[in-house]
């Protein structure tokens, strides 16, 4: 169970050693991303329609180069655990600290460590903690999940997931119209560099399962996990740590094919690969909008997750209650029209989706 603790700067877990193995070279943060001053009209207009060409166009193997980057630590706000509680990251203390330099020069640990020539992703200590926090700092179980998630990485080749699936040809569709705001063009933070995804799955045409197989969904789904994993560890270049996601989910949508028993085993499947391979890394759930359907959806989903994950839901019936919460935590850049925030992002058509992929595979039959 993660510990719930307020804690000084100088209480944090110590940034990591300048060396190779350890960190990741910071993204450039452009003073304009970086600064709350008032921006014009003209240059809000000029701003969304250089993102929307940026996304329309070839990506050369950069995951953050239209998003801004995180809010520098002078620029940082904290909060008490009644406005939103930390992740244990931020407090460890000495017996934690030696057990993650213990679990780094493990003989069998050692081998899986990846070096900064083998990938893009390499692993810090707080990404090793990771594992150990998930199964309550038993190392012998740490172990062996870790071990497990780099088999997993192995077999899958997760690592090149992200070149390997933007080839794919049902990847243009369910980058630019899944409901999420997950996605190389847009970063989002809290005050604390939380990185916070808005998400509306409720409008999703769940008869969408039988036009894309389920094997694409999901390694859609493992694409994003990965480009979000990039996004992290610039943060903890910076503070040593990752503070945790926050996740907001429009349920206003939810409707009966939810029930549907591939849409539920796909859920089960994705929470599945969070857990496993993805550790620990949850800080806040915020289900908004909730319907009717919601009791009975929710009462078969929430048994896919841990007793410990599931404190950090919050069910909130309108997404107005929790908007004064979330102003606390998020910068009005960050924070989307729909939520009285200054943010010009808005959810994608989830609904072009059928539409899309039957056009796809009519034209594919054509040929």
């Amino acid at each position: 169970m993660e510990q719930h603790t307020v804690s000084s700067p100088r209480n944090i877990l110590e940034p990591l050693p300048i060396n190779p193995r350890n960190v990741l070279e910071p993204h450039p943060i452009s003073p304009r991303n970086t600064t709350e001053h008032p921006v014009s009209p003209r240059k809000r207009k000029e701003k969304v329609k250089k993102t929307k060409k940026s996304v329309q166009n070839k990506y050369a193997f950069d995951p953050f180069s239209t998003a801004d980057g995180p809010i520098p630590v002078d620029q940082e706000k904290e909060f008490s655990d009644e406005v939103l509680p930390r992740l244990v990251y931020s407090n460890l203390d000495k017996a934690q600290t030696e057990m993650i330099k213990k679990f780094r020069e493990d003989p069998e640990i050692a081998k899986w460590i990846y070096e900064p020539s083998d990938s893009y992703y390499f692993h810090t200590d707080f990404y090793l903690a990771r594992f150990l926090v998930a199964r309550e700092w038993d190392f012998a179980k740490s172990k062996q999940m870790f071990i497990d998630a780099m088999k997993w990485r192995k077999e899958n080749n997760v690592d090149t997931i992200i070149e390997d699936f933007e080839k794919n040809p049902f990847y243009e569709i369910l980058s630019k119209y899944w409901p999420g705001s997950a996605s190389r063009a847009w970063d989002f933070w809290s005050y604390d560099n939380s990185f916070i995804t808005y998400s509306s799955l409720g409008s999703i045409d769940t008869s969408v399962v039988k036009y894309v197989p389920q094997d694409i969904l999901i390694k859609f789904h493992i694409y994003t996990a990965e480009l979000l994993e990039r996004k992290y560890n610039k943060v903890v270049k910076q503070k040593g740590y990752f503070p945790g996601c926050i996740i907001v989910e429009d349920l206003a949508d939810l409707g009966m094919g939810f029930l549907d028993k591939r849409v539920l085993d796909l859920i089960k499947e994705a929470i599945r690969i969070d857990s496993d391979y993805y550790p620990a890394i949850l800080r806040k759930f915020y289900l908004t909008n909730t319907p009717k359907v919601f009791t009975m959806v929710w009462g078969i989903v929430k048994t896919f997750f841990d007793k410990g994950t599931l404190e950090k839901f919050e069910i909130v019936s309108e997404t107005k209650k929790i908007i004064p919460t979330l102003q606390v935590i998020i910068p009005p850049k960050y924070l989307p029209a729909h939520l009285e925030g200054a943010c010009l992002w808005k959810m994608p058509d989830a609904s072009q989706i059928k539409v899309l992929v039957k056009k796809m595979k009519a034209d594919q039959n054509k040929e």
